[in-house]
């Protein structure tokens, strides 16, 4: 399914007359100002209309705007304003309290394991940003902190400028990103970050529920719980191959290289449960899908 999704809040957002202007772009300052003032990478967004006046408070002002009742319901449920409010900010409270833990699984586990889907693999590959060990590394690095950003302050206007970045360039009309592979990267960071970290919190898929509509992703592409993303995850890892594309091997030792990974630093992360499953593997040389593997009914190694 191609994205935008016309019922997530991504199309609220650019169908709104208030924040748009008559040529389809947002009110804009300088694309500058904006930079300095939520420390997104300028190089990154250079390309990326202005959100500027894309407070957090104006998105939340769409959202709960009555002609949007109906969609706004699909998306997260009959909720108050204020609820959304205490939930959301309850979301990134857990956060909050597992940050440094995250931070490790965000960079460990849910990176390098989009390198397993050969869609995203194909699209990342292609542009050519992730092939340079110095690169990739900084592209991580940078990438690492917008999604920290996403979880503190102007995080709601930082997902927006995060889909933005992706629906409004390069990516766009490219049949490898759909709701399909969207809804795996946020899986890895949503369902990993839970498996992860410990963290089970109804309040921290409300958070995801957000980001990935957001993002574009349909009602149907959301997730309320632990259960149900492990469900979606297992459900779309059939899609992985049991043997990796070229692009898949290109990016994962890239990825080895750029962060210079020790055997012993390997086994260590691995002993403390910050690397999935298939990562490790890869990285020790083992089968990506261990026997007893049921890949032909759907059953999967999911972490």
């Amino acid at each position: 399914m191609t994205m935008p999704d016309p019922n997530s809040f991504y199309s609220l957002l650019m169908n709104n007359e208030a924040l748009m202007s008559r040529d389809g772009r947002l009110f804009h300052t300088t694309l500058d100002a904006l930079t300095q003032q939520r420390g997104l990478p300028l190089e990154r967004y250079k390309q990326v209309p202005d959100y500027a006046h894309l407070t957090d408070e104006r998105v939340i002002d769409v959202l709960f705007d009555e002609r949007n009742d109906a969609q706004r319901k699909r998306c997260i449920g009959d909720i108050s304003r204020d609820a959304f409010t205490q939930r959301f900010d309850h979301g990134l409270g857990v956060y909050g309290d597992k940050m440094d833990r995250l931070v490790d699984v965000f960079s460990c586990t849910s990176f390098p394991e989009t390198y397993f889907h050969p869609q995203i693999a194909q699209v990342l590959h292609g542009s050519g940003k992730l092939m340079n060990p110095n690169a990739a590394a900084r592209r991580v690095g940078e990438t690492a902190l917008i999604m920290v950003q996403a979880m503190g302050a102007h995080c709601l206007a930082t997902m927006a400028l995060v889909a933005a970045s992706h629906l409004m360039r390069n990516v766009r009309g490219n049949a490898n990103f759909n709701s399909d592979t969207v809804e795996f990267t946020l899986l890895t960071f949503s369902y990993f970050g839970a498996k992860r970290s410990g963290v089970k919190e109804a309040d921290w898929f409300f958070y995801w529920r957000v980001f990935g509509s957001l993002m574009g992703l349909g009602p149907d592409r959301l997730h309320d719980n632990f259960d149900q993303a492990a469900g979606r995850m297992r459900e779309l890892h059939k899609q992985c191959p049991s043997s990796l594309t070229e692009h898949s091997k290109a990016l994962l030792d890239v990825f080895v290289n750029a962060f210079k990974l020790t055997t012993a630093e390997i086994e260590s992360y691995n002993a403390k449960g910050l690397i999935s499953k298939r990562l490790h593997a890869y990285l020790v040389g083992a089968d990506l899908w261990p026997k007893g593997v049921l890949r032909t009914k759907g059953v999967v190694d999911d972490a």
